[in-house]
C-alpha cells in the first residue's frame, strides 16, 4: 500500500531530517511540490522561471536511502505568477471574468488557458527535463483541465477567451457565445483538447518509464453524475482516464468523508480506474477522521492513501498530529 505524504519546500528546510523522520513514521512515498500554484519551481524553466534545484535533490537522495519513492507534483493551468507575467493566457470564463481573484475562491489562484500550443508545449518541455534529469518514479499534475468561476449559485465555465472562441469558429463556423455552454460541440471540443494535453504529458513520462498521475478535486457532485461534471465543467473525460493515466489522485478538498467514499467506490466500478486519493489537511481535524477516510479509501479498492499539506511551519500537520495519523494505516 502507497502511503504517501506531499511535501511543499521551504526556505532552510532541512530535507534528509525531514525524510528520514517521515520515514520512521512508515510513509513509504514522498511526493514533492516541483511547480506550486505560484508559478516558481524549484527546478530551472525558461518559462516559468526556477530556483536551485538542491532540494530535489536533496529529497531524492533521503528517500533513496529509507528506500521511498518519490513523485514530482506540479500544478498545471492555475498559475498565479504566469497569470500576471503573461495576461494575455488567462482563461476567460463565459461572462467575461478573468479567472483570477476575486473571481476564484483563492487570492494565490489564477487559471490560465489550457488550449494554447506554446503553454502545452513548454510543459512538455518541463515534464521532460524533470523525467529526464531527476530519478523520481512518479509524475503528478494538478489543475489539469479547465477552471470555471461560481456565479448566482452555479458553474460559469471557461474558457472563452478571444483564443478559444477563435479556434472554435474557426473549426465550426460558430462563436461558442452564442451556444449553451452545455451544447455537445462545445462540450467535445474542450474535452478532445484536454485529452490531447493529457495524451501528450503521459506519452513523455511513461516512455522514460515514469508514473503517470493527475490530481483533481472531489467536490460535493453525487456520484451517479460525477462523469458530467468533470466532462462538462472540467473538460475532462472520465472514459479516457484510465488508458491515459496509472494512477487517479482524487483530492477530498469539498467532500465529507461519506460522500468521498462513495465517490471513490463509483471511480472504480464504473471507470475501472487505479486510485490514489490524497486527502488535504483541511478534511482531517482528528486522527479518527482520517481513518474514516483511509477505511473508506480501502473498501473502494484504491492502492494507498496520500496525505497533503507538509510545507513551512504555520501550514503543516503537527507532527505529533502525524505520529498519530500513521499509526491509524495498517501498510
Amino acid at each position: 500500500m502507497i502511503f504517501r505524504i506531499i511535501l511543499s519546500p521551504w526556505p532552510g528546510m532541512n530535507a534528509h531530517k525531514i525524510v528520514n523522520l517521515l520515514a520512521e513514521m512508515g510513509f513509504n512515498s514522498i511526493g514533492i511540490m516541483v511547480k506550486p500554484v505560484d508559478g516558481v519551481p524549484i527546478v530551472d524553466s525558461s518559462f516559468f522561471g526556477g530556483k536551485d534545484d538542491g532540494t530535489l535533490t536533496d529529497v531524492l537522495k533521503a528517500a533513496r536511502q529509507n528506500e521511498m519513492e518519490v513523485v514530482a507534483k506540479l500544478s498545471v493551468m492555475c498559475d498565479i505568477r504566469l497569470c500576471v507575467e503573461r495576461p494575455d493566457l488567462v482563461s476567460f470564463a463565459r461572462n467575461s471574468a478573468p479567472l483570477i481573484h476575486p473571481y476564484v475562491d483563492l487570492d494565490w489562484y489564477g487559471f490560465i488557458c489550457p488550449t494554447r500550443e506554446e503553454v502545452r508545449s513548454r510543459y512538455l518541455k518541463l515534464i521532460e527535463d524533470i523525467v529526464l534529469k531527476y530519478d523520481i518514479d512518479a509524475l503528478n499534475l494538478d489543475y489539469v483541465g479547465f477552471a470555471f468561476a461560481e456565479g448566482d449559485g452555479r458553474r460559469i465555465l471557461a474558457c472563452y477567451c478571444p483564443h478559444c472562441r477563435d479556434e472554435f469558429k474557426a473549426e465550426t463556423g460558430k462563436d461558442p457565445i452564442e451556444l449553451s455552454q452545455l451544447s455537445d460541440p462545445w462540450v467535445d471540443w474542450r474535452t478532445s483538447k484536454i485529452t490531447a494535453n493529457l495524451r501528450s504529458f503521459a506519452k513523455a513520462a511513461n516512455r522514460n518509464s515514469v508514473r503517470f498521475e493527475i490530481c483533481q478535486d472531489q467536490d460535493s457532485t453525487v456520484e451517479n453524475r460525477l462523469f458530467n461534471m468533470y466532462r462538462r465543467a472540467l473538460g475532462i473525460d472520465l472514459n479516457s482516464v484510465p488508458s491515459l493515466v496509472d494512477h487517479y489522485v482524487p483530492r477530498a478538498a469539498h467532500s465529507g468523508i461519506q460522500l468521498f467514499s462513495r465517490q471513490l467506490k463509483h471511480f472504480r466500478d464504473a471507470h475501472r480506474t487505479r486510485l490514489l486519493p490524497e486527502i488535504p489537511k483541511t478534511a482531517i481535524s482528528r486522527p479518527e477522521d482520517m481513518l474514516g477516510f483511509l477505511r473508506g479509501a480501502q473498501f473502494a479498492g484504491c492502492d494507498g492513501l496520500a496525505l497533503q499539506g507538509f510545507g513551512s511551519q504555520s501550514q503543516s500537520y503537527r507532527l505529533e498530529t502525524l505520529r498519530s495519523i500513521s499509526q491509524l494505516v495498517d501498510l
